[in-house]
């Protein structure tokens, strides 16, 4: 590694890492402001506010290490600029391009580094974080964390199953129905007070009526009925509730393919895992992105920087959540929905390095 690149890193490793610790102070600041009420309101102690937001931290650091490492770059060869070091290194027969290729290599290892942020921290603590506001901010009894609320699954093509609430604790539930329709028409109805889950048994349900539709409309109560068609893992109940940040992309992916197989709608889910794929790239990209403009004299201003860096951002997350709704709605395709960002930002960063090795 020569003189040059290790200057370069080094200058570019250390803005970084201030910028990351003062976009996370920001958002914290943010978020203390906009929850304190309910903080206040709770007593909840000084202790358990910090360990809230220190699980936070991953889940920030995933979502602002974009915004940081644009201004990481808008500063760092801004700063070059101003100081005419990059007029020496252009006298003395170095690319420009040569710091494209050192700063691009930085930003793939922030991406690869946030990726396994995503899939190794960022699931545990975004989950502890919830237990710990919904039980320890919000008051919840714990238990609330064990139940499921009202369910509505779509089994297959022909069948529908509806849950009052489900114990995931103790793999049971109330109040549940099981339709089933042949030519679209309901043929069968089972109403059970109890639904259980047995580990290699599947469903059952207790206490309950079984109708048959048709000539007569016949009907019968039962004790204990099984119910194997029922293509549903409590595993599932509970990411039906979770956030994309909850799960990695495998088991994102797991539960995707067991819904799918269902006959469930899963475009949503699709989405949020490209999105979930495609967001620390974001890193890379926003690299090449921002060393033509910081490298350009004009703009190589702290302010111009600034002011450049969160326009960007601004355009890149609101590109973000377009593209995210369009992929809800079914209008682009989900890898689309979830990379469309990344690429236009790629397409717009070529014309901004015309010249650039002059």
């Amino acid at each position: 590694m020569s003189i040059i690149t290790r200057y370069i890193l080094k200058r570019f490793a250390t803005i970084a890492l201030v910028t990351m610790a003062s976009a996370i102070m920001v958002f914290i600041t943010v978020d203390l402001m906009d929850h304190l009420d309910k903080f206040i309101d709770t007593n909840t102690p000084k202790g358990e506010i910090l360990r809230y937001y220190l699980l936070y931290t991953p889940h920030i650091v995933y979502l602002m290490s974009p915004v940081a490492l644009l201004l990481t770059t808008a500063f760092t060869l801004g700063g070059l600029v101003r100081t005419f070091e990059i007029t020496a290194l252009k006298a003395s027969g170095v690319n420009p391009l040569r710091i494209l290729r050192e700063l691009a290599f930085a930003g793939l290892l922030v991406s690869l580094g946030i990726l396994w942020l995503g899939e190794t921290i960022v699931p545990d603590t975004a989950r502890e974080r919830q237990e710990i506001y919904q039980t320890r901010i919000k008051k919840r009894p714990p238990t609330i964390l064990q139940n499921s609320g009202r369910i509505y699954f779509r089994n297959d093509s022909e069948s529908i199953f509806a849950l009052e609430n489900f114990n995931l604790e103790k793999r049971e539930g109330n109040r549940a129905v099981w339709l089933e329709f042949e030519n679209q028409r309901l043929s069968r109805r089972l109403d059970a007070d109890a639904v259980r889950f047995h580990e290699g048994a599947g469903w059952s349900f207790h206490q309950g009526v079984e109708r048959l539709m048709g000539s007569g409309n016949q009907w019968q109560a039962f004790d204990s009925l099984a119910l194997p068609r029922l293509h549903l893992d409590p595993d599932d109940i509970r990411n039906l509730r979770a956030k994309p940040e909850e799960m990695d992309l495998k088991d994102l992916q797991s539960f995707i393919d067991r819904q799918e197989q269902a006959g469930a709608p899963v475009i949503r889910w699709k989405v949020d895992r490209m999105v979930k794929m495609a967001t620390p790239f974001a890193n890379l990209v926003i690299v090449l992105f921002g060393v033509p403009i910081a490298m350009r004299r004009s703009l190589s201003g702290v302010g111009a920087g600034f002011g450049i860096s969160l326009l960007c951002c601004f355009l890149y997350y609101g590109s973000q959540v377009f593209a995210r709704n369009f992929g809800y709605n079914g209008l682009i395709d989900p890898w689309l929905a979830g990379w469309l960002p990344n690429i236009a930002f790629l397409l717009l960063t070529v014309p901004l390095y015309r010249g650039l090795d002059t």
